[in-house]
């Protein structure tokens, strides 16, 4: 029980508006030593990893520690047709920025091109303003290099939005 309101504390805290992920490392530290302690090893959902990781991100200091909590999370994710996407957009979005901080702009384009080529591959998945709000962050005003690029900027353009 307090494995779930752990993670909805979490969750609440990403979906917040301007999201207050950064205060979720707590939280979701238990859930993720709830894991283990069920599972009898490290945990292999990949989304609470990847939310741990996301937290640490927007931490001073842990940017290391962020980038391999990043790895491990992305280890776990099957690319299929159950893949937590928005998810994966997510945090995808948001190591493309740690590394943008960590003057990694060859690896952090790479993140960025897996979220666009995504988008523009899956037209009908969600519509533009959700994807503007999943990798947009609002607090540091990043994303830019993802939704503002032309190819999505030509996308977007291309669908009228209900």
């Amino acid at each position: 029980l307090i494995d779930r309101c752990n993670w909805q504390l979490a969750q609440l805290l990403r979906y917040s508006k301007p999201t207050r992920i950064s205060e979720a490392i707590g939280p979701l530290r238990v859930v993720l030593e709830g894991y283990n302690r069920i599972y009898g090893g490290p945990a292999k959902d990949a989304v609470p990893i990847l939310y741990f990781a996301v937290a640490l991100s927007k931490t001073p200091g842990e940017e290391e520690r962020a980038l391999r909590e990043f790895h491990d999370g992305l280890s776990h994710i099957d690319i299929g047709p159950d893949a937590p996407v928005k998810n994966l957009l997510w945090a995808k979005s948001n190591l493309a920025r740690l590394l943008r901080r960590l003057n990694r702009v060859t690896q952090a384009e790479e993140q960025e091109a897996f979220a666009r080529n995504w988008v523009i591959g899956h037209p009908y998945a969600f519509p533009p303003s959700e994807i503007r709000t999943t990798i947009q962050d609002e607090r540091d005003n990043t994303g830019a290099h993802i939704v503002d690029h032309p190819s999505l900027v030509e996308f977007f353009n291309s669908i009228n939005e209900l």
